[in-house]
């Protein structure tokens, strides 16, 4: 299904503040992470990486401007080499995508 970028926009905002609210709030606590904690903390943060990829990644070819592709693409590549170090740390349990 091809969205226009209005819709997306908003979307995305929408998206965001749910995460605000729900997710970077509440981890706003000074507890420290248990050890036992960080492998599924650390998967849950490969698999946002990895959503927010496909979108970038969905954008990069349809962009008019050389400075919107360039970043689209450079996003795609970074946002998969952070969502492999979150991988990693969190001992390779999270699937790309999952």
């Amino acid at each position: 299904m091809d969205t226009d970028p209005k819709t997306l926009t908003e979307a995305v905002r929408e998206v965001e503040k749910l995460i605000r609210e729900t997710v970077v709030a509440p981890s706003r606590g000074h507890r420290r992470v248990l050890h036992a904690e960080e492998p599924p903390l650390l998967a849950a943060t490969a698999v946002l990486l990895d959503a927010v990829r496909e979108f970038t990644a969905g954008h990069s070819g349809r962009m008019t401007t050389p400075d919107a592709r360039f970043a689209f693409g450079q996003a795609d590549e970074e946002l998969a080499r952070l969502a492999a170090r979150f991988r990693a740390a969190g001992g390779g349990t999270a699937a790309a995508g999952a």
